[in-house]
């Protein structure tokens, strides 16, 4: 493209990237030789991005990438279990797939025991939640052993 092509033509930004759904669209042509690495860097730095995820679209019609730019969900600082809504996920969980924490966007995590194995480790550096972890997979355990009763 031309210095002179009008940046609104290829750039699209929404007025509030802050939005959970928002994403800023790229038109790159695709006869171009480019790294994408290079130019996920190259956007990054030139919009200030922190925490972006970027997914490359080609357009065979036009001859055209289109990359799509979107924030990174970032999983809850803290899923305390006095919370209803992590009372209902931790309740409807299966037995034998305890819930170790919550990512992002809401996605559960959990160690299926039946499935991958009866046997856990937990390996985090110092300060990672080692014992935290261990006590909510405990606490998670007695929980269904009292229901059973």
């Amino acid at each position: 493209m031309s210095e002179q092509t009008d940046p609104r033509r290829y750039l699209h930004i929404p007025k509030n990237f802050s939005d959970d759904d928002a994403e800023i669209r790229i038109g790159l042509s695709a006869h171009l030789d480019f790294s994408h690495d290079v130019v996920a860097d190259r956007i990054t730095q030139k919009l200030a991005l922190e925490g972006v995820t970027f997914s490359w679209h080609r357009r065979a019609a036009r001859r055209t990438y289109e990359i799509r730019v979107k924030k990174t969900r970032k999983p809850p600082a803290r899923a305390l279990f006095k919370d209803p809504k992590v009372r209902e996920l931790v309740a409807n969980a299966p037995e034998s797939a305890p819930i170790i924490g919550i990512g992002s966007g809401g996605r559960i995590i959990s160690v299926d025991l039946d499935a991958d194995s009866p046997h856990i480790l937990v390996n985090a550096s110092t300060a990672g939640g080692k014992p935290v972890t261990l006590r909510c997979l405990t606490c998670q355990i007695l929980h269904e052993l009292r229901r059973r009763r």
